[in-house]
C-alpha cells in the first residue's frame, strides 16, 4: 500500500525506511526511559 503511493526509487525508499525505524526505536527509547523514571519515582 505505502510502496504503491511512493513509488520512487529504491534506494531512496530504503533511506527513508531505515531512517524512520532509527528515530522510531530512538523515540521507543526515551519514552521508556521517562515512563520508567516516573514509575521509579
Amino acid at each position: 500500500m505505502v510502496g504503491g503511493l511512493l513509488g520512487g526509487p529504491l534506494t531512496k525508499r530504503a533511506s527513508a525506511s531505515t531512517l524512520t525505524t532509527a528515530f522510531g526505536i530512538l523515540l521507543l527509547g526515551v519514552c521508556t526511559v521517562t515512563a520508567y523514571d516516573l514509575l521509579a519515582a
